[in-house]
């Protein structure tokens, strides 16, 4: 009987491809810069400051007062805007929120700088107000 000759067994190649998956969509990148309620006492404001440092931001955001006439007004300014509100002068603003009003919503694309959002009771004599906000800024 003659010797059979050795099967060679080969391994098969395999080939792991990996699923193909769209790129990632790009998700906003959103950070909020006011996030509270707060009393704006009478003939007063409150203001916050806003640097934004990227070229372009949308700033978004929403608010409502209570208190007295449930209103208040509402403005963004610059910084020269502001040096000249808080003197009692006119201002050029980013956002006016058109006097006084109960509920509104900011929507506004800033070039990099600083921004004043300032909440004006001034008006009222006698009544403070509690200001509700969420301003969010981000691409």
């Amino acid at each position: 009987m003659q010797p059979q000759p050795a099967i060679q067994r080969q391994n098969p190649i395999v080939t792991q491809v990996a699923p193909v998956r769209p790129p990632p969509e790009r998700t906003a990148q959103r950070a909020a810069v006011v996030d509270k309620t707060f009393p704006v006492s009478a003939q007063q404001y409150v203001y916050y400051t806003i640097p934004l440092s990227t070229a372009t931001t949308h700033l978004t955001g929403h608010y409502t007062a209570q208190g007295g006439g449930n209103d208040i007004e509402v403005l963004v300014l610059d910084q020269d805007g502001f040096t000249n509100f808080s003197n009692k002068h006119a201002a050029q603003t980013y956002y006016n929120s058109g006097g006084y009003v109960t509920t509104g919503t900011i929507d506004l694309h800033l070039a990099a700088g600083t921004y004043y959002v300032v909440f004006n009771n001034s008006r009222s004599i006698l009544t403070n107000k509690v200001v509700t906000v969420k301003i969010e800024a981000g691409d």
